[in-house]
């Protein structure tokens, strides 16, 4: 993909279809890309190629600054009217569990009411939120790098912290609980809570103290427990 051009310095040669990008007035310290369209409009007494997100105040367009625009590279299904590929730099959201899709970035532009303007350009959204299959439309947030990473810690699967240890390799501490598995050669016994006494023959024991007759093979931290 071609290198961002300043608008100021240099502007589409044609109606069409372009990437854009744009600090972002709704959610301050973004970056928002989107694609959006190149039209002739009229301005005052004579008919102009200009974005699609321009503004006419009655006597000049004007347009947000640090516009940037580069070529699409490819055939795009946006309108002339409409915006698509919504992106903000940074945030990279996981697929879904359900549908195993990257979901989609929309937004919209909040009023102090609370009432959302869903025809508003891209950089002027503060209300966001992840769209994939009817299963995880997430809520709306101000800022996408804080609703990507709830979203994506609340979805990814807990992962222990550590792996199962060899009794043979290493013990616990001593008197410290842990959790613990014999690997038999025909059965097997555990998971149970244990704990290490400091005898090197024996050196397994209950939690109330007394001598614990099966011999672990494996051990494990105690997980931690949930606060919710």
């Amino acid at each position: 993909m071609s290198d961002w051009i300043e608008y100021a310095e240099r502007k589409p040669e044609s109606a069409g279809a372009y990437r854009w990008r744009l600090p972002s007035t709704g959610t301050p310290g973004l970056f928002v890309t989107f694609v959006a369209h190149m039209r002739l409009r009229g301005a005052g007494h004579e008919s102009v190629v200009s974005p699609s997100f321009d503004y006419w105040d009655g006597y000049r367009l004007l347009l947000p600054q640090g516009v940037q625009w580069q070529e699409v590279g490819g055939v795009t299904d946006v309108k002339w009217h409409g915006y698509g590929e919504v992106a903000v730099e940074g945030v990279e959201p996981c697929a879904c569990p359900y549908c195993e899709k990257v979901p989609v970035l929309k937004g919209a532009k909040r009023y102090s009411d609370g009432t959302l303007s869903h025809g508003a350009s891209p950089h002027e959204y503060s209300s966001w939120w992840l769209e994939c299959c009817s299963w995880a439309r997430t809520p709306q947030y101000k800022d996408p790098h804080d609703l990507v990473a709830r979203r994506d810690d609340a979805i990814r699967p807990a992962t222990p912290t550590t792996n199962w240890i060899k009794c043979s390799d290493k013990l616990p501490p001593i008197k410290q609980k842990v959790l613990v598995y014999r690997l038999g050669n025909k059965t097997n016994d555990g998971p149970f809570f244990a704990m290490t006494c400091g005898n090197e023959h024996r050196p397994w024991r209950w939690l109330d103290g007394d001598r614990c007759d099966i011999t672990p093979t494996h051990w494990h931290e105690v997980p931690t427990p949930p606060t919710e």
